[in-house]
């Protein structure tokens, strides 16, 4: 099908991304490591209701035997070109508002995270714990919700009984 597309129209914008090395590097920094994912990231972000309807799509359900279905998309859609950095710099914008009260955790947040990934690590399971909670609060005030990370670290409420020592 020839045409354009919505992504064709769209900037993409400046790459807010950290780099991988860094997050990585600074997974490894210290002798307990944390992470977590942030969970359907982009789907917590409300498409402003302005642009909503340049995220309509047809929809018959299979049945080619009836006009479609007019659908528009409310929240930011992982297929459009901005989307990781909008959502990034959503997680930027909390993180900014949070430095006085939870400047570790803001600071994870805004040099740490890859895309829906939030990687740290500190010198105690304790600390950990802290800065684990302050990241989710953080994302809690814009209704964020992490996750444990799929690769075996754990939220703050069970944090102390599975940080992993490194070193």
């Amino acid at each position: 099908m020839d045409g354009l597309s919505l992504n064709d129209a769209l900037e993409k914008g400046p790459c807010l991304m950290n780099s991988l090395f860094d997050v990585l590097i600074g997974w490894r920094q210290n002798e307990v490591a944390f992470a977590g994912d942030v969970s359907k990231m982009f789907n917590q972000i409300a498409v402003h209701p302005d642009n909503q309807k340049y995220h309509r799509f047809l929809w018959r359900d299979g049945e080619t035997d009836r006009e479609p279905d007019v659908y528009q998309w409310v929240r930011l859609s992982f297929g459009d070109k901005p989307a990781p950095d909008l959502a990034i710099n959503a997680i930027n914008l909390l993180a900014d508002r949070a430095q006085v009260e939870f400047p570790e955790a803001a600071r994870i947040l805004k040099d740490h995270t890859y895309v829906d990934d939030v990687a740290g690590s500190e010198i105690s399971p304790e600390k950990v714990k802290k800065v684990v909670d302050g990241i989710d609060t953080i994302l809690g005030k814009g209704k964020f919700v992490t996750l444990p990370s799929k690769r075996g670290i754990a939220t703050a409420q069970r944090l102390i009984k599975m940080v992993t020592r490194i070193r």
